[in-house]
């Protein structure tokens, strides 16, 4: 088969997919609480997402999410034919990338996510091309849509590391010094991140702000740590920094008397809830229409309780990113029944109400799914051989020890995972929707990681297989 007829089959599985995705969307955009903040133009998250939806509006931008990934994809898919001329591990990319069910979803709903896996997906076809030939275009195109990535979420940050080890990776190939490479897949970059930032200046002005009052004051509330050596300088400080001390501790001690299978689902519901509901100062209201200064204080006050508990910090990052790499974390058959055997048993909850939305005679009921104990194991399983893999990108990035191309690849994708699933572990809750965001990056180093494997054991590509 020629490379012009795998390509156009690559093509034709994407284009029924989009076209799957348009003809089942659901009657109306589907929505969710973060998606007030993108429809308000809300000065706490990147522009990028909430123009979008300015430019196109919520109806637009349903029909256009599931093209614009069935696009992303056929890049990805396109250049993985190019870059090993195998059409089946092409065809297995791809749908590795559409597998899981909750990605159509997001295609039908108004959150960043659709957006954000099609600038992946993006990301990781120019990594492809930059693997194949190592030329400064193709590292600044994957610098470019790495910048992209950030003007939709902050998650996007997580790529620049990336870049770093993926010119590293091909330095002995580059056609000039390292420096020149590293220049062009981090610049542009930094360019569009910094021109998302003054944009949104531009845009609300005195109201800029962001998430990280929320999640830094959300964590500390979570950490045990020893008194300020040195009182607040205002009332509004001292007050938050007495409840993270006082008020929030039965939170801390509800965590630390539950059974280990327990404490990260308690985790997860609590880091939500002291993200807003559990914060008098913030209550019910929207991210992003608290004070501005509100915002301030909740960052200086969380971020001097962290810097004051590194270890617990860490502990409560490494909780969040096991969490990512958890199916349904509250819904293992052995779990759900642990977790409402153990709530019933201790209630009242501190702040139940507020995390869990139970009433004084509610009963807890996580439903278990049998399906559970299918998926975890294989789930962890990729989670570890990614893990290894990036382990050696990192190796032998830094050696400056050129890998074949598949495994090449199959590094820089486990990187791209590992460094996102990182990142939202430390500076966000372990929310399912975190990881299945990164999932194509997952599928993609586990597929080229397996060709590489077997392809020393594979007869070559036949000669017109490239034609």
């Amino acid at each position: 088969m020629t490379r012009r007829a795998g390509e156009a089959i690559l093509i034709a599985i994407c284009a029924a997919y989009a076209v799957f995705c348009v003809a089942t969307r659901p009657a109306g955009p589907l929505t969710s609480p973060d998606s007030a903040v993108y429809l308000a133009f809300s000065p706490v998250v990147p522009a990028g997402y909430p123009a979008f939806l300015r430019a196109i509006g919520e109806r637009g931008a349903v029909v256009a999410q599931p093209l614009i990934y069935a696009a992303a994809l056929a890049a990805l898919g396109i250049e993985t034919l190019t870059a090993t001329a195998s059409l089946l591990l092409a065809a297995a990319v791809v749908v590795a990338s559409i597998a899981v069910p909750e990605i159509r979803m997001y295609h039908a709903s108004i959150q960043t996510e659709s957006l954000f896996m099609s600038a992946l997906l993006s990301f990781l076809a120019a990594a492809i091309r930059f693997a194949r030939t190592s030329s400064l275009s193709s590292a600044a195109a994957a610098a470019m849509l790495a910048g992209l990535a950030t003007t939709l979420r902050t998650t996007g940050f997580a790529f620049l590391p990336v870049l770093v080890a993926m010119v590293l990776l091909e330095r002995r190939r580059l056609a000039g010094p390292v420096w020149r490479g590293l220049i062009a897949a981090t610049l542009p970059m930094l360019a569009l991140a910094a021109g998302e930032r003054a944009a949104a200046r531009v845009i609300h002005g005195d109201r800029l702000t962001s998430l990280a009052g929320r999640h830094l004051y959300a964590k500390a509330a979570l950490i045990d740590a020893p008194p300020s050596s040195r009182p607040a300088a205002d009332p509004l400080r001292a007050q938050l920094d007495d409840q993270l001390t006082g008020t929030f501790a039965p939170i801390r001690s509800a965590i630390d008397a539950a059974p280990r299978e327990v404490r990260p689902v308690l985790t997860l519901y609590y880091e939500g809830c002291l993200q807003g509901r559990c914060v008098p100062q913030l209550g019910e209201t929207q991210a992003g229409s608290e004070d501005p200064a509100l915002a301030a204080a909740l960052a200086e006050v969380g971020r001097a309780r962290i810097i004051r508990a590194p270890v617990g910090f860490i502990s409560l990052t490494a909780t969040n990113y096991a969490s990512l790499w958890t199916v349904y974390k509250q819904r293992h058959p052995d779990t759900a029944p642990a977790l409402n055997a153990w709530m019933a048993a201790n209630r009242p909850l501190p702040f139940e109400r507020q995390a869990f939305g139970l009433g004084r005679d509610d009963v807890p009921a996580f439903q278990p799914l049998a399906a559970v104990r299918v998926l975890q194991p294989i789930v962890l399983a990729l989670g570890a051989v990614t893990g290894i893999l990036a382990f050696v990108g990192l190796a032998a990035g830094v050696a400056g020890r050129r890998l074949p191309l598949p495994l090449t690849v199959a590094c820089v994708a486990a990187l791209t995972a590992h460094s996102g699933l990182i990142f939202s572990a430390t500076f966000a809750a372990g929310i399912a929707r975190f990881m299945v965001a990164f999932w194509p990056a997952v599928t993609t180093s586990a597929l080229f990681a397996g060709y590489a494997a077997a392809a020393g054991r594979l007869p070559p590509p036949s000669a017109d297989a490239l034609q």
